[in-house]
């Protein structure tokens, strides 16, 4: 509480007109100005001059004076509503909620493909189908497949490839550019070598 309101609780307070009605104004204007006086003690005196003191350090000579502290008085003014929670809005029926299903179900994982020509036929499962919005980045073995690494098709054929280890990997990804899901599936292609000559 500042000193301001302080001194005007205390202003209305029994205590305060039993010190009036013992010092006067003029003397009640000196107890005034002494900071933190209310609910402590007080101590007054009168020097050479005859002016009188206050204080709430004690001294040699000087009277004690108990200060009761002042009522508290309750707020007049009106408390703020409560702040009402808001509800999230709900979605729409038929709003996207997300992919159920996404896998690569052909070449299946840890298949072994034969073909010479290095063509492996892909299928994708897609559950609910895809969005509008949504395509598929193509990667084999950690590198965009092609020039235009993107389909729409759940079943497209990759072609060229090497003998070996493959690691295909789907992204869904929206117009923004941001995956929403991935698949990844590894298989292995085996070719004839090129050392075997055919018989005739």
């Amino acid at each position: 509480m500042s000193r301001r309101s302080s001194l005007s609780f205390l202003w209305g307070s029994p205590t305060w007109t039993t010190l009036y009605a013992h010092y006067g104004t003029k003397k009640l204007l000196c107890l005034a100005v002494v900071p933190l006086l209310v609910g402590t003690t007080v101590y007054t005196w009168t020097d050479e001059e005859g002016r009188t003191h206050f204080s709430d350090e004690p001294r040699e000579g000087a009277r004690q004076i108990e200060v009761e502290p002042a009522p508290s008085v309750p707020s007049l003014g009106r408390q703020p509503p409560e702040a009402e929670a808001v509800p999230w809005p709900e979605q729409p029926p038929n709003a996207f909620r997300g992919y159920d299903t996404f896998r690569i179900v052909s070449p299946a994982p840890e298949e072994t493909l034969r073909d010479n020509l290095g063509q492996v036929s892909v299928s994708v499962v897609l559950d609910p189908p895809l969005q509008p919005e949504h395509t598929l980045y193509i990667e084999v073995n950690g590198e965009p497949w092609g020039e235009m690494p993107t389909t729409r098709s759940t079943r497209f054929t990759l072609s060229g490839l090497h003998r070996g280890a493959q690691t295909l990997r789907l992204s869904i990804v929206d117009q923004r550019g941001e995956v929403v899901d991935t698949a990844s599936t590894t298989f292995y292609l085996h070719q004839a070598s090129r050392l075997i000559q055919p018989s005739r």
